[in-house]
């Protein structure tokens, strides 16, 4: 079920685990194990490995969000009902005959759909402007307030408002 690739980088040589589906319409992650084997990848991608152990991996479904999400703010509604079109059939569901009167609610629900609430949903929401809405918040609470400590560090900051 999973396929086993081995990749070394000069440092740290490193063992991977992948998901045997790439193009699934879950979000998996890399794990990575160090062992000794003697194959070579780039010099910045070993920068990044040895930064930690989980590394995330976009899908084509996660780029298409971020590119209706760019889209949407451009008012460039036909490429975007083309994008949420895209989206929708490799879903599994009926493409959209025109775009809907707020299409920022097309994107966080599909987006809510294909890749959940725990990665990035807050913050799309609050890109979209409709965090306070949807989750029913306060306006200040879409930033979160900084710690004690921070201001020890740096006399000239100041807390974010309503904390």
């Amino acid at each position: 079920m999973k396929k086993k690739e081995i990749v070394k980088c000069n440092v740290k040589p490193v063992h991977w685990i992948l998901p045997k589906v790439v193009h699934s319409t879950l979000p998996f992650f890399v794990h990575c194990k160090f062992a000794n084997y003697n194959y070579q990848p780039s010099q910045i991608f070993c920068q990044f490995l040895k930064k930690g152990t989980l590394h995330p991996i976009y899908r084509n479904t996660s780029i298409l969000f971020h590119y209706a999400e760019t889209l949407n703010g451009l008012n460039r509604n036909l490429e975007l009902l083309n994008v949420l079109n895209q989206i929708r059939v490799a879903g599994s569901m009926n493409p959209l005959q025109e775009l809907p009167s707020n299409p920022k609610y097309e994107i966080a629900d599909l987006w809510k759909q294909f890749i959940g609430q725990d990665y990035g949903y807050f913050a799309l929401l609050k890109r979209l402007g409709i965090a306070v809405e949807l989750l029913e918040i306060q306006s200040y609470q879409q930033l979160y307030p900084i710690p004690y400590q921070e201001f020890s560090l740096n006399p000239n900051m100041t807390q974010n408002p309503s904390y």
